[in-house]
């Protein structure tokens, strides 16, 4: 798995370019919320769980105003769920959170606006992700439920089924000053990222606060 992201990070240095391209590395850090979407018939999220993204930004401009702008990331994402099944509370009063990592490649176009030094862009394109890592613990009344283990081992309530490849979109808002760029993106699945043995089914979700710095 973290020989395929790295494959991917170096092809989008080769393939992003052009002999003619004045292209830039930079760094991306900040902040996640994330939580997942459910059809409801297994937990049902209650709030959002925080985490840290971070990676390396590519920027090759196309016009003065666009530019081709990929990226490799790492991201913490998941939710805190309410146990239950079919509508129904298997353990009342007990609580799942889930925490997965993700190395994210999102496929960027950015369009600034304005001239003077301080200047709003958009950006938005699609992305795939690797996942890493992924933990799910139960808190709650009942210490028999409570504890942790890895997603892909079986607890008494859920199997988490959290697929290792997740593919989505990601838009979003920002404002760049010289070699500064502050954004706030919103990361959506566009596919099933994982299910439980109950047939429930989720996609992931999460607002990202962002800054970019380039040398």
């Amino acid at each position: 798995m973290y020989k395929r992201a790295a494959v991917l990070a170096v092809a989008l240095v080769i393939v992003a370019r052009p002999a003619s391209a004045q292209w830039t590395l930079g760094l991306v850090a900040g902040g996640t919320s994330a939580s997942t979407s459910s059809d409801g018939l297994g937990r049902s999220p209650i709030s959002p769980v925080t985490g840290f993204t971070g990676g390396l930004s590519l920027t090759v401009p196309l016009t003065r105003n666009v530019s081709f702008a990929p990226e490799i990331l790492y991201a913490m994402k998941g939710t805190t769920d309410k146990l239950s099944t079919a509508g129904t509370d298997v353990i009342p009063q007990e609580t799942g959170t889930s925490k997965i990592g993700y190395i994210e490649v999102p496929i960027l176009v950015r369009i600034s606006f304005g001239s003077g030094s301080l200047r709003p862009f958009v950006t938005a394109g699609p992305e795939v992700a690797f996942r890493m890592s992924c933990s799910f613990a139960i808190s709650g009344t009942d210490p028999f439920f409570n504890g942790t283990s890895k997603c892909s081992q079986d607890t008494y309530v859920v199997e988490s089924g959290v697929k290792s490849t997740d593919m989505g979109a990601l838009v979003g808002l920002g404002l760049s000053s010289g070699r500064v760029s502050v954004s706030v993106r919103y990361d959506l699945s566009l596919t099933n990222s994982s299910s439980d043995i109950y047939g429930a089914y989720s996609k992931n979700r999460a607002i990202m606060a962002v800054v970019g710095i380039t040398p």
